[in-house]
């Protein structure tokens, strides 16, 4: 089974963009959480099904919020490691990958 690791800044990321969506109205953050939840859960079962955008990271956009999820999948050893939960309204010159 793949295992997802989070670097800091990733998690940083998810807290703030919960923190934001709940100060816009309750219960939103949870829904985004639990929205990005399932898309890890996606992720680990099937990590290379989505595209290779800049060698060797890929990303998922979420369809309902304006994110992409930034990874690796290191298949030898079975990782995947999220670099980043990007804004897709940002400047995409602004990718950390």
């Amino acid at each position: 089974m793949n295992k997802l690791i989070f670097i800091k800044e990733a998690k940083n990321e998810i807290q703030n963009i919960y923190d934001y969506y709940e100060a816009q109205q309750k219960k939103l953050g949870q829904r985004f959480k639990s929205y990005l939840d399932e898309y890890f859960i996606t992720l680990k079962n099937h990590p290379e099904s989505f595209a290779i955008k800049k060698y060797p990271f890929r990303e998922i956009p979420l369809q309902k919020f304006p994110f992409v999820i930034i990874y690796e999948f290191i298949k030898e050893k079975d990782l995947i490691i999220i670099y980043a939960i990007f804004n897709t309204r940002q400047n995409p010159t602004k990718k950390p990958y």
